[in-house]
């Protein structure tokens, strides 16, 4: 048996963040993660905005080696011959607070576990989750490592667990769950071969929904769709019947290699009502989920992480709770700030993220292959862009 004074569960952003500032403070931490998971994130957009333990440290610097410019999106006919080519130019070869741009998750994860387990975290990688019971005074948790099973133990456990909400879940904790919209995105990532590639994103309109297709940071071009939900069908099935409205897409499946299993997309809003209690913490995804449209995943994740650490040191919980209602009711109105601020081109980068089966972002992506000349308010740009959505214009 191991004891330690905080385990986190989760070796994610939010998680691996925790880690690192228990672990500079002193704090005996363990991070618990299952062997072999697989990331598979889809490239990410990210107005850049490094919270102070991120730049104080100096991880802005390697951060940015996860960072490219998203400077191009393509719309496309189902048949790929009709296209509306949107490009922001930049010659930048840095990246600044404020900048927009596209994260390579995995790359960007791994810099932050690594730089939490040189501060000191220790991490173990498990194969099967054996046991786990929250006692009196601790938390257990029995893992099978290696073939053999392992015990730890803390008085307090940081629940990082992400979109699967571990601990939401075992301890049948109140929540609320909310569908975004009534449509199901699923993606698989594929390796082209006979020359296929694609140098930007690209998305396709079919009926009822969309196709994206997006070069990765590997080999890979991560391909999916959004269409209605339906309960009898898997997303499998779902993917195949957007492919057969699109011989553009069908050409570039039949000529590459499916690289992982097909991966849904929850379209849900879930929030944690109790996000903690005497021995448990929940940050991150695990805490709450909402379209990350209106709440992006990567501020949350280190801003929950740091407000977690805070509360925890100091014992302060309920300002914990607080953070959690200011960020929800702040981070849904933060993207019309940024909007009546902003010119279109500047924020194009945000809203071409087609990989959330949210209405709106390819609502206004729509609007700017007409409207990227020139300015317009932000209420008429959704009006025009639903009419070039729904009529199929290009």
């Amino acid at each position: 048996m191991s004891k330690i004074d905080v385990l986190i569960l989760g070796s994610g952003l939010s998680g691996s963040s925790a880690a690192m500032l228990l672990a500079q403070k002193g704090y005996q931490t363990c991070i618990v993660t299952p062997t072999g998971a697989t990331k598979n994130h889809l490239p990410e957009n990210w107005m850049v905005n490094y919270p102070t333990f991120i730049s104080d440290r100096g991880l802005d610097k390697l951060l940015n080696t996860s960072f490219s410019h998203h400077n191009a999106c393509t719309f496309c006919s189902e048949d790929g011959k009709r296209v509306t080519r949107i490009t922001v130019d930049s010659d930048k070869e840095n990246f600044d607070s404020g900048d927009v741009v596209n994260v390579n998750r995995d790359l960007f994860d791994q810099i932050l576990l690594e730089n939490a387990v040189s501060s000191g975290a220790c991490l173990v990688k498990f194969d099967r989750l054996l046991d786990f019971r929250m006692q009196a005074d601790s938390v257990r948790i029995d893992l099978e490592v290696d073939r053999k099973a392992i015990s730890l133990e803390a008085p307090y456990i940081i629940d990082a667990s992400g979109k699967s909400a571990f601990l939401t879940n075992t301890l049948k904790l109140p929540s609320t769950e909310t569908k975004l919209d009534h449509r199901l995105a699923s993606f698989s990532h594929f390796i082209p071969h006979n020359g296929v590639s694609l140098d930007d994103m690209r998305i396709i309109s079919i009926k009822n929904g969309y196709i994206f297709c997006i070069p990765t940071f590997t080999d890979r071009i991560s391909i999916g769709c959004v269409l209605e939900e339906d309960a009898y069908q898997t997303p499998e099935e779902i993917f195949s019947k957007g492919l057969s409205q699109s011989s553009y897409v069908r050409y570039l499946v039949e000529n590459s290699k499916q690289a992982i299993p097909f991966i849904p997309i929850k379209n849900i809003q879930r929030v944690c009502l109790e996000p903690y209690g005497k021995h448990y913490c929940i940050i991150g995804d695990a805490a709450l989920f909402m379209d990350p449209f209106f709440c992006p995943g990567i501020d949350f994740a280190f801003l929950s992480a740091e407000q977690a650490v805070s509360a925890y040191q100091d014992k302060n919980y309920d300002r914990y709770r607080e953070f959690l209602k200011t960020w929800m009711s702040e981070s849904l109105l933060s993207p019309y700030k940024k909007l009546d601020k902003s010119c279109w081109k500047s924020i194009i980068r945000l809203f071409s993220d087609p990989h959330q089966p949210s209405l709106i972002p390819i609502f206004i992506t729509q609007a700017l292959c007409q409207l990227i000349e020139r300015p317009i308010p932000l209420q008429k740009g959704i009006q025009l862009a639903r009419e070039t959505y729904e009529s199929q214009i290009y």
